[in-house]
């Protein structure tokens, strides 16, 4: 099964797991620990439809939150979030296995108010 349609719209969400790094401070072991959550609505065009292969481009608006806190094995201290705009463009490609079922990969590259950074994603689904 191939892609039914050409151009649709779809939501995203990236949530990366929590990243905990132990940082010597002032003598001092402290954990700190830090969280993103990235949410994004798309326009995606499929470049060529008719084989198990379609591209596709894709580009959109979302925003950032990022939140950290602190640990020194008593005490945690939040050491506060913030959020930003983005924008996003991007490619990538799903290949059909069999029916409808898919995998994929794809690429953005996306701009907030602080600067920019790239994502690199794979997907398994199935098309409705």
């Amino acid at each position: 099964m191939l892609e039914k349609v050409s151009l649709y719209v779809e939501p995203s969400l990236t949530l990366n797991l929590p990243k905990k790094e132990l940082v010597n401070f002032q003598g001092t072991t402290v954990q700190v620990s830090t969280k993103t959550v990235l949410a994004d609505f798309n326009g995606t065009y499929v470049v060529f439809r008719g084989g198990a292969i379609n591209p596709y481009v894709t580009g959109g608006v979302g925003f950032l939150r990022n939140s950290a806190t602190l640990s020194d094995g008593y005490s945690g201290y939040n050491l506060g979030s913030d959020n930003h705009l983005t924008k996003n463009i991007g490619g990538g490609v799903r290949v059909f296995l069999k029916g409808q079922l898919f995998v994929g990969g794809e690429f953005k590259k996306y701009w907030a108010s602080e600067g920019g950074f790239k994502t690199y994603s794979g997907s398994v689904g199935f098309v409705f």
